[in-house]
């Protein structure tokens, strides 16, 4: 029994990310189209868009990787899962230097404020 908890506990830690990051990757797919960041330049509204393949790409990864994993182990050739591996890193890297642009910029920091209305 205990076993068996522990094995769940680790599939949830495992798995949780993964359409977390996608959903969200959906919804900042979505923002540029909300009324608004219409009035958003195009490179903000261009940056949301484009940072959302990059989680979904890191999900789907991460989901083909766990698919093939047996026992802690994966079936797939060596080479081959250390190249998705670390594709699925680099992945992230790119996702997550794109975020951190976009939120760094004072243009989204503008935005994100909410206006007062007299």
């Amino acid at each position: 029994m205990r076993e068996g908890m522990q094995f769940m506990c680790e599939m949830g830690r495992i798995i949780r990310p993964k359409p977390l990051v996608a959903i969200g990757s959906l919804v900042i797919a979505i923002a540029p189209f909300v009324p608004r960041y219409r009035s958003a330049s195009l490179w903000l509204r261009l940056g949301l868009f484009l940072t959302a393949p990059f989680g979904i790409a890191w999900s789907v990864l991460g989901f083909y990787l766990l698919l093939h994993e047996i026992g802690g182990k994966t079936s797939l050739p060596w080479p081959r899962f250390w190249a998705l591996d670390h594709m699925k890193s680099n992945i992230a890297g790119l996702a997550v230097g794109m975020l951190v642009c976009l939120i760094l910029s004072p243009e989204a920091r503008s935005l994100g404020r909410r206006k007062r209305s007299v």
